[in-house]
């Protein structure tokens, strides 16, 4: 048997198995925070050789369509911040980005749990371990295309429509947030990963 992040969605194969989303280690309390002044943030990497376009993409559409988001990326690695300085930036955005890296999966996906904000994430286009994510439940997704070699989102104009319509909405994001929060501690902590692996290996 055969363990497998990036397993495309329609390969049928009984002895190969998906493990993602990369599970989080630990899930701490919930943070107060009471004045989120970023529409939206993210920290991170991007380099055109390794990294899916739609992560680009996505943050020059948002940095154009919301000018006071936080926005620190580069493609040397020259972004990296501190963990307080970090932890900082999410705990004061109202959704916290989770693009694509070079594959479909991010540790972000779990780990931005721990922020107490909904994420936006791109829709998965590989198998995942639990149930599907949910859009405007237990996250806010973007659809993606693989188009002449690339990743590109499509439907950018109705993208932007529906993230307006969240960030107006305070009790949406609350709502959300809870619902991936309950998503996460049921399916994606390193534990239940662990036993969904032995269980498959036990059977």
């Amino acid at each position: 048997i055969y363990f497998k992040q990036d397993i495309p969605i329609h390969f049928k194969n009984k002895k190969i198995f998906p493990i993602s989303p990369l599970p989080v280690k630990n899930i701490t309390n919930r943070i107060k925070q009471d004045k989120k002044i970023y529409p939206f943030s993210f920290v991170g990497h991007y380099q055109k050789s390794h990294t899916r376009d739609d992560r680009f993409e996505l943050i020059e559409l948002i940095s154009k369509h919301f000018p006071t988001s936080k926005l620190i990326y580069s493609h040397d690695r020259e972004h990296q911040i501190n963990d307080k300085d970090l932890k900082k930036i999410l705990v004061s955005t109202k959704i916290n980005l989770s693009p694509s890296g070079r594959i479909w999966d991010s540790y972000r996906h779990t780990e931005l749990v721990n922020y107490g904000s909904p994420i936006l994430l791109p829709k998965n286009d590989s198998k995942i371990c639990g149930e599907e994510w949910i859009d405007l439940h237990d996250c806010i997704i973007y659809e993606t295309k693989f188009f002449e070699g690339k990743w590109k989102i499509i439907n950018t104009d109705e993208l932007i429509k529906k993230l307006n319509y969240v960030l107006n909405d305070d009790n949406l994001q609350k709502s959300i947030y809870d619902n991936y929060r309950k998503k996460v501690i049921k399916e994606h902590t390193q534990k239940v990963r662990s036993e969904y692996i032995l269980s498959i290996m036990r059977k």
